[in-house]
């Protein structure tokens, strides 16, 4: 690892060196040098991983924890190739130090002494690095301190006067900035690809300046990530276990500091205080975070300590110390289980107090809705704060007595927001709460004098509370959501009550909207509330065959349904808003929600209904939840959405979304804002394309027929169709033969969905450019491949997806790769289909060059040096198995089938033919194929049945046959 760290170091300075000298230009010199530093880190981070594990595996001694402590006390960097030894220390601190570990009583404190003197005799260079090191060894050592047992091989110590003196260690451990050390480190290797201001306020809050990584760090792969938090959370054990009287005495001090500060508080005067006991409890939820197993550690024994340091935690808080505990509680509570366990333990609520006194008690239910309850009141009994004070983010500078009374409710509304998404039960105790409408008091909570965000954590709640939602839960949030954008939602007593909106107009509507357009928290939660709010409910299974909301919605004071919020989702939010933003991360963020709410409006609409009734006589009024079809096509939001993706604002965006630098892409997790954004705008591309015929062709005659009022225009561009819009833009052909060279499975499978869609669009294909009632030969699609070589780039990635892997056949037919073959194959024989005597961009991606309407072979592209798509398939063709131990699987021989299906189209067709039949006899392919055949009788086995077996017919047995004779039958 120190060879490595001295070519990091000559890299840097050969990086400033070229710098100085201005020639940092060069684009080839700046990626291999990135390369170069990549892989040094990842080999330094791949060693400490090592370390770490010959330490817990009992392959080093005292001596070697004393060299790694002289090593650690020499970096002067908080930087990642210090993070790389974090699991070494930390599982050498478990090994020597704990009571459970190989070393001895002698050892331990021999070591003891070291680290401790190493504070003032022989100081490290980093001074709180030290100090969280000495926290990690006072957590595991005093462990073996708890009593001085008959036969101990220490005697005669005063267990009391060292259990102190550990404790002021710590406790100026903490003050050199123990903590603050492994929050930042927690958080700066483990950072969350989805933007959360929330948790991030509260962590900067409890940071201050404390030192984080540089922005460049390569950050730590997964399973380093998993290795440091499995040490955390055996630091945090050991905490609560073996120093309980510190962490009662870190209470303690806290509360009396902010008593004292409180008595002399005055407006303008300082709000300092230390809270190590907040760093604590996020340092638990980011080492619990993800971990559901391991959580469930905390609710499984209610009598062990990790419960009881909740109830003890839970109690007496201060404002700051409630926020952190909410995030401890949200990251235990991942998954139905553990979201139950915590439902249940905020049901435990005792004896609650009223009024300001109300905190004396344990964090319940009933305190998170008295709080709330009693802002909204608050704010309810005030006159709303001018616009300008809104935009300044001090609104609740009148409300909120306490100075982190903001940062409390929205960790209240995102704990709420979390346990009702992941369980069932406490979302249907809370909706049904006898005396807390929690809709009335969210929808208080979004009046424009609170800040954004806080509104933000109210439209998340709401959303949350329609996770597999019901009817009567969807129709009554849409109810209040429409009344209170109307201006007619008031909230007195626990009820509402509905103002005289029938004289509201357009503009209250449109203020609403304004304010909510502001900033990006905002306008992100409500579009995915309005998504929420739109999804099909689950009695449906499928047969969407009624709308999303009460037909007569809004009908009081404006034209019945929901066209407004889809203009504002689509045309604001997405068209303009999400081209507004300069962090890319927030932009990704705010399209994914807003192509999620355009998906589910596209996908939710049942094309089927409308097409029975105008190709048959079937009553399909009468077969439908919906009062009538006309009212179904007229209110679904499919048409309003389909309208919208002709606006020229609104495809810039859809286009922006799905063109992404590959490089990213790949790079990027598959559950990341990006990947998923790119995803999204594909299936609606997807949509659009299958759904278009029905929407131009009858629904939009439909509802310029059946209108009964003025419905406001929506400004389209110049365009009969969405193939015209891929026209303007056709290097999104291009990204989607990219797209499908990932590793990303998902993205793949959408990708060519679309591209199969588009490779057969005559608009695409064939248009004419030559005269007069002439069509060209040359499809735009096979152009933009051909242009700057783009097909061979596109191939590559192919042909790296289409490589026999061994880890793929032990895993079955649900592993990524197998997937995105089957996914491929199907797209080739599919594009091969659909145009069997003219150039397609099937032909293109295999490694065939166009001209007219024949095929050639580039000297010295792939195809003439063996490396092209077809050589690929046809080595699958050759090399996949079919069977395992003289069994024929289905889903093998799928492959295999589909390999053979291609190449029997391609030397079956005019254009091809030869060029293929040329290939095949220079690579002796049947003569391969020959010798691979196998003989099969009434006994042979076809995925565990025989011929013979009364079921065979039944399951993929009969599958496994059919593709054996498509096998067969390709050779005649």
């Amino acid at each position: 690892m120190g060879d490595i760290e001295k070519w990091l170091q000559q890299l840097a300075e050969l990086a400033q060196k070229l710098s100085i000298l201005g020639q940092t230009n060069s684009i080839d010199l700046a990626e291999l040098l990135g390369y170069q530093r990549s892989s040094l880190v990842q080999q330094h981070e791949s060693l400490g991983a090592v370390a770490s594990y010959l330490i817990k595996g009992g392959y080093t001694s005292a001596d070697d924890f004393r060299f790694l402590c002289t090593k650690l006390k020499l970096l002067d960097k908080h930087d990642i190739v210090l993070v790389h030894y974090m699991p070494a220390l930390t599982c050498s601190i478990t090994q020597f130090g704990s009571s459970e570990g190989s070393g001895t009583m002698e050892e331990a404190r021999s070591l003891h002494k070291t680290i401790v003197a190493a504070k003032d005799a022989d100081p490290w260079a980093l001074r709180n690095f030290h100090a969280a090191a000495l926290v990690l060894w006072l957590a595991e050592y005093s462990g073996r301190c708890v009593d001085n047992a008959i036969g101990s091989p220490v005697q005669g110590v005063d267990v009391d006067a060292e259990a102190e003196e550990r404790s002021t260690l710590f406790m100026n451990a903490l003050n050199d900035g123990a903590f603050h050390f492994t929050l930042s480190v927690s958080r700066d290797i483990k950072p969350s690809e989805w933007y959360d201001p929330a948790k991030l306020n509260l962590v900067a809050f409890l940071l201050h300046e404390a030192p984080s990584l540089p922005a460049d760090s390569i950050l730590p792969s997964g399973y380093f990530q998993d290795l440091l938090m499995e040490q955390n959370q055996i630091f945090v054990a050991a905490f609560i276990a073996n120093m309980p009287d510190t962490l009662r005495k870190l209470k303690l001090e806290e509360d009396e500091q902010r008593r004292n500060l409180h008595s002399r508080f005055q407006p303008g005067g300082t709000t300092h205080y230390e809270t190590h006991l907040e760093r604590f409890l996020l340092i638990v939820s980011y080492a619990f975070q993800g971990c559901p197993e391991e959580a469930e550690e905390f609710w499984s024994d209610p009598d062990g300590n990790l419960f009881g340091f909740l109830l003890w935690a839970s109690k007496r808080q201060s404002t700051p110390r409630v926020a952190a505990f909410c995030e401890i509680l949200r990251s235990i509570s991942e998954g139905e289980d553990c979201a139950r366990w915590a439902h249940k333990f905020l049901l435990d609520e005792g004896s609650t107090a009223s009024g300001r006194s109300r905190r004396s008690t344990s964090l319940s239910w009933a305190i998170i809705f008295n709080e709330l309850n009693f802002f909204a009141s608050n704010i309810n009994d005030k006159p709303a704060a001018p616009q300008a004070a809104y935009q300044s983010g001090n609104a609740l500078t009148d409300q909120i007595a306490e100075p982190e009374s903001a940062m409390m409710l929205e960790c209240y509304l995102r704990l709420t927001t979390h346990i009702c998404s992941q369980s069932s039960a406490a979302r249907e105790w809370v909706l049904s709460h006898p005396s807390f409408r929690i809709h009335e008091v969210l929808f208080q909570l979004c009046c424009p004098s609170i800040e954004s965000r806080l509104r933000a954590c109210a439209y998340d709640t709401l959303s949350a509370l329609l996770t597999h939602k019901e009817p009567e839960v969807g129709a009554g949030l849409w109810t209040a959501l429409d009344l209170w954008v109307a201006g007619g939602f008031t909230m007195s007593s626990n009820s509402t009550k509905v103002a005289n909106i029938r004289s509201a107009t357009a503009w209250t509507e449109q203020a609403i909207f304004e304010i909510i357009f502001t900033g990006f928290e905002e306008p992100t939660s409500f579009v995915g509330l309005l998504q929420a709010l739109v999804a099909p409910y689950d009695i449906e299974l499928g047969l969407n065959d009624m709308l999303p909301f009460p037909e007569q919605l809004g009908a009081a004071y404006r034209m019945p349904g929901i066209e407004s919020y889809v203009d504002f989702a689509v045309g604001r939010v997405f068209g303009i808003k999400s081209f507004d933003l300069s962090d890319p991360i927030q932009t990704q963020i705010l399209r994914l929600r807003c192509l999620e709410f355009i998906t589910t409006c596209l996908s939710s609409f049942n094309e089927d209904l409308v097409i029975i009734a105008n190709t048959s006589n079937i009553a399909v009024d009468t077969a439908i939840d919906a009062s009538s079809l006309a009212a179904y096509v007229r209110l679904h939001p499919f048409a309003r959405v389909m309208e919208w993706l002709f606006n020229e604002k609104v495809l810039a965006a859809l286009f922006a979304t799905a063109h992404q630098d590959i490089a990213e892409v790949n790079n990027s997790a598959p559950a990341s804002p990006l990947v998923l954004a790119v995803v999204e705008s594909i299936k609606v591309m997807d949509l659009v394309m299958k759904l278009q015929s029905t929407y131009l062709n009858i629904v939009r005659p439909v509802i310029k027929t059946q209108a009964t009022a003025p419905r406001a225009p929506v400004r389209n561009s110049a365009i009969a169709s969405f193939e015209d819009a891929v026209l303007n833009d056709l290097q999104i052909i291009v990204d989607l033969g990219l797209y499908c060279g990932t590793s990303h499975e998902g993205l793949t499978i959408v990708a060519l969905s679309l591209l199969d869609q588009l490779s057969a669009s005559r608009k695409l294909v064939v248009f004419p450019t030559t005269g007069f009632g002439q069509l060209s030969d040359r499809s735009k699609a096979i152009d933009i491949l051909e242009q700057d070589n783009e097909s061979e780039r596109v191939a590559k990635a192919l042909v790296a997806r289409m490589q026999l892997d061994s880890r793929e056949l032990e895993a079955g037919p649900s592993s990524p790769g197998y997937i995105i073959k089957a996914g491929v194959l199907d797209f080739l024989k599919s594009s091969l289909d659909a145009l069997p005597n003219r150039p397609t961009v099937a032909h293109c991606l295999l490694g065939f060059t166009s001209s007219g309407g024949s095929l050639d072979i580039v000297e010295g592209g792939l195809f003439a040096n063996n490396s092209s798509l077809f050589h690929a398939v046809l080595r699958l063709a050759v090399e996949y198995p079919d069977s395992v131990e003289n069994m024929f699987v289905s889903w093998l021989s799928a492959v295999k089938s589909a390999c053979l299906d291609i190449l029997r189209r391609l030397w079956s067709s005019p254009i091809s033919a030869a060029l293929t039949m040329t290939e095949l006899r220079a690579s002796e392919y049947l003569f391969v194929q020959a010798t691979k055949l196998v003989v099969v009788d009434p006994s042979t086995l076809w995925d565990g049945r025989s011929v013979r077996d009364a079921e065979f017919l039944f399951p993929d047995s009969a599958r496994a046959f059919q593709n054996f004779l498509l096998q067969r039958s390709s050779f005649l």
